[in-house]
């Protein structure tokens, strides 16, 4: 059975093709959308997705809409940071849609690092993270789909990997991670996460190819994992502006005909 997975930090359904042009920035879930239908993913990670940001109607329930937008058959939500900005409060978190039957979703907060637990001189830059691990029923196989956003210093990265590392370890299913990782390929915060996984572009042999930013691509942050019962065909970062990220997308081969209900 083949399958196509992909991930996007979607920054709210924000459109850089404006602030390309003139630094401006306009949110449009519609185009978000349009992307990801393109993308045509049997199940998409989604990072830098608004519950709800002020009053603004393109900035509130966008997992909700996106789902309905790309007509998925399932979708889940798990919030991670609250915002208060100058008085505009604001909700984020990840999102993941399916187009096969979500069977069992859990949420693991990765919350923002107590004092004891931070390096000295790290930027303050703190916010509370969560995982998404959903179960999703592929004719009788159940795979868990992993969506993450990690921090971008290094005491919250420390945090989220033990809590994937966690995870990873306690749940012997097929297996897909994918997200924004906010660090360089093969990075040691990386490196137990490529010990019991493999990456996509690393076995088409496309390790480097920058995702972000989707304007002037430079480094490479967003990734898609998988687990050996998997073998990657494709992988490619789409050459896309629209988000800050650019999506990254893997066709795989799955076997169906293993049934996966918990035991391997």
């Amino acid at each position: 059975m083949e399958l196509t997975f992909a991930t996007y930090n979607i920054c709210a359904c924000q459109d850089f093709t404006s602030y390309v042009k003139d630094k401006t920035l306009t949110t449009c879930i519609a185009n978000t959308a349009n992307v990801i239908n393109c993308l045509n993913a049997d199940v998409i990670g989604l990072n830098e997705v608004y519950e709800y940001f002020s009053e603004r109607e393109e900035s509130c329930k966008q997992a909700q809409k996106l789902a309905k937008l790309c007509n998925a058959k399932d979708f889940t939500f798990g919030l991670g940071a609250a915002y208060d900005w100058d008085g505009s409060v604001g909700v984020v978190g990840n999102a993941i849609l399916s187009k096969h039957k979500i069977v069992k979703v859990e949420k693991f907060p990765v919350l923002s690092p107590r004092k004891w637990e931070r390096d000295p001189n790290e930027p303050d830059q703190y916010e509370n993270r969560i995982v998404i691990k959903a179960t999703v029923d592929v004719d009788g196989n159940e795979i868990n789909v992993l969506c993450t956003h990690f921090g971008l210093v290094p005491s919250e990265q420390r945090l989220m990997l033990a809590t994937l590392q966690e995870i990873l370890d306690g749940d012997d299913r097929p297996c897909v991670l994918m997200g924004d990782f906010n660090a360089a390929p093969h990075s040691a915060v990386l490196q137990p996460l490529y010990d019991r996984l493999q990456s996509a572009a690393d076995v088409v042999g496309k390790t480097d190819e920058p995702t972000f930013s989707s304007f002037n691509p430079n480094c490479t942050l967003d990734y898609i994992f998988f687990s050996k019962h998997f073998r990657v065909k494709e992988f490619e970062v789409q050459d896309i502006v629209l988000s800050d990220h650019r999506p990254v997308k893997a066709v795989v081969e799955f076997n169906e005909n293993k049934k996966t209900n918990g035991n391997i």
